[in-house]
Order: structure tokens, then C-alpha cells, then sequence
């Protein structure tokens, strides 16, 4: 078996995706406005998704340039 060069491991983005610990906010999950089909709406929520039944809890909403994320 290869032995891993620890460095390597650490610069691979996937890694870093991983192991970044506020990476969950930019997650529709994250959001309060995110509809949950168990729980439905937070009780934070100050408006309906508008991607609804389009997007997962694991969406990244930066990438849908989402104008009513709110957390």
C-alpha cells in the first residue's frame, strides 16, 4: 500500500471541503427560509423558498445566487 504524503492530503480541495467547519452556511439547510418536507418551514422564516421542492438541504445556495437566503 502507498504511504500518503500528509501535505498532499491536506492541499486536495476536497479535503478542505470537508474540513472547513462553517462550510454548512452555504448550504440551503442552513437556511431558514428552506422548506423542509418533515418539518416544514423554520419558525424563523420570513418568506416561502423560491426553489422549493428543487433544491436538497446539501444545495449550495451561493451557486443559485438564491436573493432570499436569510440565516
Amino acid at each position: 500500500m502507498p504511504k500518503l504524503d500528509i501535505n498532499e492530503v491536506l492541499e486536495d480541495p476536497d479535503v478542505k471541503l470537508e474540513m472547513d467547519p462553517w462550510e454548512w452556511e452555504n448550504r440551503c439547510g442552513a437556511c431558514d427560509n428552506f422548506y423542509d418536507p418533515i418539518r416544514g418551514y423554520s419558525k424563523h422564516a420570513i418568506c416561502k423558498c423560491p426553489h422549493e421542492g428543487h433544491v436538497t438541504k446539501d444545495t449550495n445556495w451561493k451557486h443559485l445566487h438564491c436573493k432570499k437566503f436569510h440565516d
